[in-house]
């Protein structure tokens, strides 16, 4: 990770996201897929300033 923030250009944001929780037994079909959006509508969420949590 400290390798790519020494080789960053811009202000993007760095997303380097490792599973550790594949293979065999990890998680898999629709709630898998769930997940990982979940993930990604987070991080877009966050970088986008949303401060608030829902409730």
């Amino acid at each position: 990770m400290q390798a790519l923030r020494e080789h960053q250009q811009g202000q993007a944001p760095i997303v380097f996201k490792c599973e550790m929780d594949g293979g065999h037994g990890g998680a898999s079909g629709r709630y898998e897929q769930w997940r990982e959006r979940a993930w990604d509508y987070a991080f877009l969420a966050h970088h986008l300033g949303a401060a608030e949590p829902v409730r």
